[in-house]
């Protein structure tokens, strides 16, 4: 399962690429560099900008596979290292589901910024920074609650 959501958050992240490339003859000069609160554009780039987003995307999908495959690399307390790698396993869990909401998150950023230049809507609603923040802190809490839970069971 955990290589399943690692592979989709890759798959979408080269999607968005391709999305990209299929588009640059109808991409205009000016994309959208910036969004406010409210999903407005706010600033504006010159076209290779479009690459930004999935470019930042694959970064940080690289940077949290090498950190899953060197699990040392993740800060944890040593009172929560010696008890077990159960705890570890948790971390590791999180971080697959992170890497394929941040995964999805950019690829979407892309697709959306592609439509945005073309002078296209495209968007969740007007709440869509909220939404993305609610998912992504709803999965850091809700493994903490978890992990927090398993504490006793541990040792």
């Amino acid at each position: 399962m955990q290589n399943v959501l690692k592979w989709i958050g890759f798959a979408a992240l080269v999607g968005a690429l391709i999305h990209i490339l299929v588009n640059w003859s109808v991409i205009p000069a000016q994309v959208p560099q910036h969004y406010n609160f409210a999903g407005e554009v706010d600033a504006w780039a010159a076209k290779p900008f479009i690459f930004f987003p999935p470019a930042i995307g694959l970064i940080l999908w690289v940077a949290m596979e090498v950190v899953k495959r060197f699990p040392q690399l993740i800060n944890m307390a040593d009172d929560v290292k010696s008890r077990n790698e159960a705890q570890k396993r948790i971390a590791i869990q999180m971080m697959n589901w992170l890497q394929l909401e941040i995964s999805l998150l950019f690829a979407y950023l892309s697709v959306k910024d592609v439509y945005i230049a073309q002078g296209h809507t495209f968007g969740l609603m007007n709440g869509e920074m909220i939404i993305i923040l609610l998912i992504l802190i709803g999965t850091v809490v809700g493994f903490s609650i978890y992990s927090f839970t398993k504490r006793g069971n541990i040792e």
